[in-house]
């Protein structure tokens, strides 16, 4: 693309306002020239998160299932599909909700990943499916070791208990969305059935079938 533009009749004038916290805001208001940032003067430190890579790696292997060809640490993740006459692939997505909120007042957050993984891995097995992976999303103020590796971890082990691999997700720092330990959680989980082994089978269902519920010990997720 290419400009031309008489200079006496033309200004540019460039507005950048980053927060990345609600006190402190790196740059408001220049006018008459284009300034170059990088992701640690808008409050985001890429290092930091590299750093954090190769534990997120080794954690999410603890997950990984046979299918699994390529997981963390790529461009996409690899997963191959075997012994199914009629595979349909059934999706889910969902978070945790407020539970959020008890996490932080309890400075507790390794149950998390556990809520995370059962709401979405749920609602596939009840489509009658095998689930095969998951992928998580991480929305934070601010990246902080303890408490990022502490979900990680047990998004991880969460997956293992229930035979899902944990095979990619994303992690944004978002200093100007989230105060600094404040996050949301996201969760995405793929599993496989054959055709003919779908549910609901609607047409079984009739008068006089029997219902089983189960009591719940802890919170969950939605409750709050």
């Amino acid at each position: 693309m290419g400009w031309s533009w008489n200079d006496k009749e033309w200004e540019i004038t460039v507005f950048f306002e980053l927060f990345y916290s609600t006190k402190y805001n790196i740059l408001q208001k220049h006018q008459g020239s284009i300034i170059m940032i990088d992701y640690k003067s808008a409050g985001v430190d890429i290092d930091k998160a590299e750093s954090f890579l190769e534990d997120v790696k080794k954690l999410a292997s603890i997950s990984y299932q046979s299918g699994v060809l390529e997981g963390v640490g790529g461009f996409g993740a690899l997963f191959e599909i075997k012994k199914y006459k009629e595979p349909v692939l059934v999706s889910a997505t969902d978070g945790v909700g407020t539970k959020i909120l008890l996490a932080h007042q309890m400075k507790k957050y390794f149950s998390l990943g556990y809520d995370l993984v059962a709401m979405n891995v749920d609602d596939v097995v009840c489509c009658g499916a095998e689930p095969l992976f998951f992928l998580d999303y991480i929305g934070i103020g601010r990246l902080e070791k303890s408490i990022y590796l502490a979900l990680v971890e047990s998004i991880a082990k969460a997956c293992k208990f229930a035979g899902c691999s944990l095979i990619g997700g994303e992690t944004a720092e978002l200093p100007g969305m989230y105060p600094d330990e404040e996050f949301d959680l996201a969760g995405f989980c793929v599993g496989i059935v054959d055709r003919n082994d779908m549910l609901p089978k609607l047409d079984e269902i009739k008068e006089g079938d029997i219902i089983e519920s189960y009591i719940m010990e802890e919170i969950k997720p939605k409750q709050i």
